[in-house]
């Protein structure tokens, strides 16, 4: 992705088949992006979630298990001039409390020419 833009994601929740999906209707989700694995979640670079106070998941089709990611700008405006990779993960929260982590990645953010957002 680029520094200042909106990037956009979906993430599907399987049952431990690896293959049927799990119907996540109820559940909650966070993405949590980092420069390392050690640093605190409340200082990561980039933080959303499905509930307030976080925001900026979106369960798109519960019964599937389908949700979006959608990083907005404002999240990374600030970034530096120079290219950061982050570890990333996925994780959600079922009716009976069990977390569990759906996916695990790098994202790489670039610096973009334009500042401006709005």
């Amino acid at each position: 992705m680029f520094r200042g833009d909106s990037f956009v994601f979906e993430v599907q929740v399987l049952q431990d088949d690896g293959c049927s999906p799990q119907n996540i209707t109820g559940w909650t989700a966070w993405f949590t992006a980092k420069e390392h694995y050690a640093v605190p979640d409340a200082q990561a670079s980039i933080r959303l979630g499905s509930q307030a106070p976080l925001t900026g998941i979106v369960f798109t089709s519960p019964i599937e298990g389908k949700m979006e990611i959608v990083v907005p700008p404002q999240a990374t405006v600030n970034f530096p001039d120079t290219a950061m990779c982050l570890v990333y993960d996925v994780q959600v929260k079922d009716g009976a409390g069990r977390v569990f982590t759906v996916e695990l990645g790098t994202l790489r953010v670039r610096p973009d020419v334009t500042r401006a957002i709005a």
